[in-house]
């Protein structure tokens, strides 16, 4: 039997480049308002970065470039929650968040942060079929899979998140064990 060709990288300098923080349009309110309350409409994700398609390529090079800093305020507003409980589910501090606003832009890591908890947001919201008040209040109910702790702070890490994004999966296709 002839073994099948796997896709070797390219050879040479990488060409494409990340958009520049200064290239990402802020997001308005309205946008915000659009996926929180309807729950349809373009995801919390592509609210957030600008990238609507689920590029990928395109959603990493946003991060890396830093999300505005407003970013948290939408989050705030997605999960219906207070500043003080969304910057302990990102891992950051007030006093780190006030700075960041004031230089306009988040890290990587805390934008990175920010996309994940989106991302949990949408998938809660797809589970939920469009229901935004159920997805809120399951995200921020403590469940005994989660060693007792509510999805939207579990999440808090990336370990966290794939399990909570796997407990999605199970409860939407069915699968208790």
């Amino acid at each position: 039997m002839e073994a099948a060709h796997i896709a070797t990288p390219k050879k040479g300098p990488v060409t494409a480049k990340a958009p520049r923080a200064d290239s990402i349009r802020p997001v308005s309110q309205r946008q915000t308002q659009k996926v929180t309350r309807s729950g349809q409409g373009s995801t919390l994700v592509c609210v957030i970065t600008g990238v609507c398609n689920n590029d990928h390529s395109a959603i990493i090079g946003r991060i890396r470039d830093g999300l505005p800093a407003a970013s948290v305020q939408m989050l705030e507003e997605a999960y219906a929650t207070t500043r003080a409980e969304m910057v302990k589910c990102l891992s950051m501090s007030i006093a780190t968040l006030r700075r960041r606003q004031k230089e306009g832009y988040l890290h990587v890591d805390e934008s990175d942060r920010v996309v994940r908890l989106a991302r949990i947001k949408d998938l809660a919201l797809e589970m939920m079929q469009g229901d935004d008040a159920a997805a809120v209040e399951w995200l921020q109910t403590p469940h005994d899979l989660l060693q007792g702790e509510a999805p939207m702070y579990y999440a808090s890490t990336e370990m966290g998140a794939r399990d909570v994004e796997d407990l999605i999966g199970r409860i939407r296709h069915g699968v208790f064990s």
